[in-house]
């Protein structure tokens, strides 16, 4: 293949404040073989005229104006009329820097699927990715799936798409869209990252889930709906189905840490992590019968509550490290485990004797 032509799908819905932003960012790339295509999802405010005006001044976009009907309608408009070689995605409210399309298409020359990182809010990285784990394997074999970041990093092979597309019974799909298409693109194969910033991820009062839906049981729940949609689609085109399961890849990673010694089967563990990932630990470690001392999380919202109305107490890290002689060992289950790391470092905990990682 020669030099590939880029689609860049760019989702909308009533984000007047932030669309002009977006689409600039991709206009203004240093990587200039591609066409912008903007999907508006019905909105009622000043959206649509920004998006005709920028059109009328630059042949590079395709204006898709629809009636609501949702991410995955708008993931199927857009595709229809896509005919780049890769397909990358934006969601309105976030932005890109300059030469993001010049590294996505780079990585694509080996890989199919490709993701990187954006800034969080302008304060650190959002959702760092272990990539050391063959996370496609991980997922086909365990049905675990990595702890991915929102569409704006997301870009894929149209070969690796096209098959799915349209995707069937859009409407139940009305929301978190991309996290389908990470999940039937990894099913088939691995994902390249890039670590780095491309993008911002803008985090504001608007956001459709971030600090509503994207934890506790409402995003457990998302994520299992996420599941259903993900398996109909690959059935549905002659794929074999995921395995999810919560359970089976933190069995594995305890029973790996028993067989090298990294944990006794008499020690107390405190784990860091109150999400997802604390939660199918906690059920990991009573099958094994290991004693749960109680939790730790960084966030003050947390801390000093019991973990899921249950006994076992959220302490803040200061309170770990003051009360470390009653536990053995800490046990890190949580995506963002570079921050909790460097959190216990500052407190003279060394990685790999009074904690540890573990690759989710």
């Amino acid at each position: 293949m020669g030099k590939p032509k880029v689609s860049v799908i760019l989702d909308n819905y009533n984000y007047e404040a932030f669309i002009e932003e977006a689409i600039k960012s991709v206009l203004n790339q240093t990587y200039q073989d591609f066409e912008l295509i903007i999907v508006d999802d019905g909105s009622t405010d000043s959206s649509r005229q920004i998006i005709r005006e920028y059109a009328s001044k630059s042949k590079k976009i395709v204006p898709i104006l629809k009636q609501n009907g949702g991410q995955m309608s708008a993931f199927n408009a857009a595709f229809q009329q896509a005919k780049g070689d890769i397909i990358a995605l934006l969601d309105s409210d976030d932005y890109w820097y300059p030469k993001k399309l010049e590294a996505i298409v780079k990585k694509h020359k080996k890989y199919q699927f490709v993701q990187h990182y954006l800034s969080n809010n302008g304060k650190g990285t959002y959702r760092r990715i272990n990539t050391i784990v063959n996370w496609h394997e991980i997922l086909i074999k365990f049905g675990y799936l990595y702890n991915h970041s929102v569409s704006s990093s997301l870009s894929f092979s149209r070969d690796l798409l096209e098959p799915f597309f349209p995707l069937i019974d859009e409407e139940e799909m009305r929301y978190c869209a991309d996290g389908i298409l990470v999940m039937v693109a990894l099913s088939l194969t691995e994902v390249g990252i890039i670590e780095e910033e491309l993008g911002f991820y803008r985090i504001h009062g608007g956001n459709g889930f971030v600090g509503k839906s994207d934890y506790g049981d409402a995003a457990r729940d998302i994520l299992h709906k996420q599941h259903i949609y993900a398996n109909k689609q690959l059935n549905y085109r002659g794929f074999l189905e995921i395995p999810f399961d919560n359970y089976k890849y933190f069995d594995y990673l305890i029973e790996n840490m028993l067989k090298a010694e990294k944990l006794k089967k008499d020690a107390r563990i405190a784990i860091y992590g109150t999400e997802s990932s604390g939660l199918y630990l906690s059920h990991v470690l009573q099958q094994y019968q290991f004693d749960i001392f109680g939790y730790i999380d960084s966030s003050i919202f947390k801390q000093g509550k019991c973990f899921r109305g249950g006994t076992k107490r959220i302490y803040a890290p200061q309170e770990a490290y003051e009360l470390r002689g009653e536990y053995d060992v800490i046990l890190i289950a949580s995506s963002a485990s570079e921050e909790i790391s460097h959190t216990l470092n500052n407190l003279s905990f060394k990685e790999g004797l009074d904690y540890y990682r573990l690759p989710i």
